[in-house]
């Protein structure tokens, strides 16, 4: 029982982090408690997240871990230019009617940004990359699997592109219906294939070409979100990978 303890506190972070890669992507965006005088609910997500940030604090002061901040400045610039368009947006072009949605929104930033200083921390040897990147990859091949099957077989989606649908309705997509898989939106899901899609390349070319199966379901969950920006990220991310 000793061992088994000792291995837990040893890895809790890493687990957590697992459940991380799983649970953000996948798990239904349902509401757990909507913010009064808004359309943003609190999900079991942000929970499992600041859950992460607590156990992280802990291992923290007790040295398990050692925290990485390498990159820390360009991760304040940004918030701050987040907040600076914030205060713009809201104070002098009114383009943001609610401030509280455009504060959450802009808070929801830190918080899943702030998750790579927990993996960063995390990694301690080229093992611990491999591990993530093997979660990842099944992470994907669900949501691409997904996608189809909310396309063609009638599978639910949750969505949160309105203040109807962000009260967690159960959706059937019609034939004209823009996929969004297990996100909240359509521009979520392929923002996160997007970002993926050079792993999958790279994969593909340095490990086992039966991957580029997963590039192909990527790529026909992006033409399927219809989600017009990831097109031209598309190509201004992977032609110049390629290259």
């Amino acid at each position: 029982m000793k061992k088994l303890f000792r291995w837990l506190d040893n890895n809790i972070i890493k687990l957590l982090l697992v459940g991380f890669i799983f649970i953000i992507p996948l798990y239904p965006k349902l509401p757990f408690r909507m913010v009064d005088y808004t359309y943003i609910a609190i999900r079991l997500e942000d929970i499992y997240v600041a859950f992460v940030y607590f156990v992280f604090v802990i291992q923290l002061l007790r040295k398990k871990v050692r925290l990485n901040l390498q990159y820390l400045l360009l991760f304040v610039l940004f918030w701050i230019s987040v907040f600076i368009s914030l205060y713009l947006g809201f104070f002098i072009q009114k383009t943001i009617a609610v401030l509280n949605v455009g504060f959450l929104n802009s808070l929801r930033r830190i918080e899943y940004m702030g998750i790579f200083f927990v993996f960063a921390s995390s990694v301690r040897t080229r093992k611990d990359i491999v591990f993530y990147l093997r979660c990842i990859l099944a992470t994907i091949a669900i949501v691409t699997v997904y996608g189809l099957g909310q396309k063609y077989l009638g599978w639910p989606a949750v969505q949160t592109m309105n203040p109807e649908y962000a009260k967690g309705y159960l959706l059937v997509l019609d034939a004209w219906a823009r996929i969004s898989s297990t996100f909240g939106g359509h521009y979520d899901l392929a923002a996160y294939l997007i970002f993926f899609i050079p792993f999958l390349l790279a994969i593909t070319i340095r490990v086992n070409k039966r991957f580029y199966i997963l590039v192909l379901l990527a790529l026909s969950n992006i033409a399927l979100s219809a989600s017009r920006v990831s097109y031209g990220a598309y190509v201004l991310s992977s032609f110049p990978f390629l290259l």
